[in-house]
């Protein structure tokens, strides 16, 4: 095992996957696992990254479909990998604020990267090691809170600070426009800017920036 700094940003994590999230039963009926789920299936790779894989849920799904799909995964937390190493192929401990990733060049189909990057301080850094390790032709998925979320706005508004602010779990805001000059500035080329939210679907085709509260992200070289 990696010894690891014992930063408070870890600490926050570890001490979530002992409790909350200390099973799968946490995550059923989450949507936005079925929709990355469909997102990578459709893609069809033959080697997954899961960047901020906790204890593998997604893979634990996606293994069901497709049980020959070769994922690598990494997480800060040690406590979230202790189960996700029964579920994927490679699973090591790292902290993507201090790190690159220990794969080589041009080594995967598809890197997904959901709910991660408002938990770092180097986002450059992280985004930088995906597009290193994807290959050129490769997809990458990004999920991340939407600042611009149409409730979030009115809380400002209201002198409330939004949830997503106000988790001290995230160090990192995000909108359309700034994840998509992040990508850009690895060298990536964003392809689809879609979103996420339970109600009003509809509302989320008009306007993914306006009416989701959660952003998805499916970019290239």
């Amino acid at each position: 095992m990696v010894i690891m700094e014992a930063t408070p940003q870890r600490q926050r994590h570890e001490e979530e996957w002992r409790t909350v999230k200390r099973d799968y039963a946490f995550f059923e009926g989450v949507a936005r696992y079925d929709l990355l789920k469909q997102l990578i299936l459709t893609a069809n790779p033959e080697k997954v990254l899961d960047v901020g894989c906790g204890s593998g849920y997604l893979s634990h799904l996606l293994k069901q479909e497709r049980p020959s799909l070769v994922i690598h995964g990494c997480d800060i937390a040690e406590a979230a990998l202790v189960q996700a190493r029964n579920v994927l192929d490679v699973a090591y401990q790292l902290d993507l604020d201090h790190a690159g990733l220990p794969e080589p060049n041009h080594t995967f189909d598809l890197v997904v990267c959901s709910e991660v990057l408002e938990h770092l301080y180097e986002v450059d850094l992280c985004l930088q090691e995906i597009a290193r390790v994807l290959k050129p032709d490769g997809l990458l998925i990004v999920t991340v809170p939407n600042l611009g979320f149409w409730r979030f706005r009115i809380e400002v508004l209201c002198g409330r600070i939004p949830r997503i602010v106000a988790d001290e779990r995230h160090v990192q805001t995000f909108n359309r426009d700034r994840i998509v000059t992040c990508l850009e500035r690895a060298g990536l080329r964003v392809l689809t800017v879609t979103g996420w939210r339970h109600r009003w679907p509809w509302l989320v085709r008009l306007s993914p920036e306006l009416f989701s509260d959660t952003l998805f992200i499916q970019a290239t070289h």
